[in-house]
């Protein structure tokens, strides 16, 4: 969206206001039209079961405690209006546990609600409340990053306790257990105040590869995910050739049984997305185990 409208190709972008002061930081010449279009509420949701029910009464209760006292208004104007980027971090002491483990997930590609900082842990506002929520509770937290689209999906089979930062429809009303929100936002529409974005392709690309990578060593985020592939690569052929020679050997006299059942995994392999796979296995037949991501 933000290119586009550097690019000229539409007049302005409708966005959320806790975002917009991130987005003039990139781009300084974007300019928001006053007043707001419409007002949303940011929620977490649960498993909507005794447990989820359970923990939603907690955390509604410290949504309302953190309005009366005023810190949600503290961490508001910490990571929204006056938010310095690169001069900000979360108070992670203080943190007992002694009532166990709550898992969260969020989307780790938000800025300023959750982002990777300069050393790679998860910071924004989410992150904060999610801190101040267990500090308060006794609880300690275990936050996974996760795309907007797949939060809900960890939250349903029980992979993660709570999703955070999630707006309210009916489909998801239908499955999950909402909160009360913890904050709300504005939607403004955005237009920008300069001519359409000018500059070489080189120049372009440079400043592209300077915020991409170079920004908050963000090439860090890049090399461990290289590793993490690379071990992962490994371990697939190591342990696939190890499988596929006791399949060959199994298979090796040819009875029907064998047959039928080698010809559907192959059929059932070649016709189906390995990141479909993936995300089965993960979100649903190991979901209540506590593997890692690269097991």
């Amino acid at each position: 969206m933000n290119q586009s409208l550097l690019q000229g190709k539409i007049s302005a972008l409708l966005t959320e206001s806790v975002s917009f002061p991130t987005d003039k930081i990139e781009h300084p010449s974007f300019t928001a039209i006053d007043g707001s279009l419409d007002k949303v509420g940011n929620h977490l949701i649960l498993k909507d079961d005794s447990k989820g029910h359970a923990l939603a009464a907690q955390i509604n209760e410290y949504i309302a405690a953190y309005a009366e006292d005023g810190t949600r208004d503290e961490l508001f104007s910490y990571w929204v209006t006056n938010y310095d980027r690169g001069n900000v971090s979360v108070d992670k002491s203080g943190i007992t546990g002694e009532n166990g483990v709550l898992t969260f997930t969020a989307e780790a590609g938000y800025e300023p609600a959750c982002f990777a900082g300069p050393d790679g842990d998860l910071i924004g506002f989410d992150v904060d409340f999610i801190y101040h929520f267990c500090r308060e509770y006794g609880y300690e937290p275990n936050i996974i990053p996760l795309e907007y689209d797949a939060m809900s999906a960890a939250v349903v089979s029980g992979r993660c306790d709570a999703a955070i930062g999630i707006v309210k429809d009916d489909e998801r009303e239908e499955a999950l257990f909402f909160t009360d929100a913890y904050y709300y936002y504005d939607v403004i529409a955005v237009y920008n105040g300069d001519d359409v974005e000018s500059g070489s392709f080189f120049d372009n690309l440079r400043t592209g590869f300077s915020k991409t990578f170079i920004r908050e060593n963000r090439w860090k985020m890049f090399l461990e995910g290289f590793e993490t592939t690379f071990v992962i690569a490994i371990l697939a052929v190591i342990f696939g050739s190890g499988l596929g020679l006791l399949l060959y050997l199994w298979c090796l006299h040819g009875k029907e049984a064998e047959r039928k059942f080698t010809n559907g995994m192959c059929w059932l392999m070649s016709s189906t997305p390995t990141i479909l796979l993936l995300m089965m296995l993960y979100y649903i037949v190991f979901s209540k185990y506590a593997l890692s991501n690269v097991t």
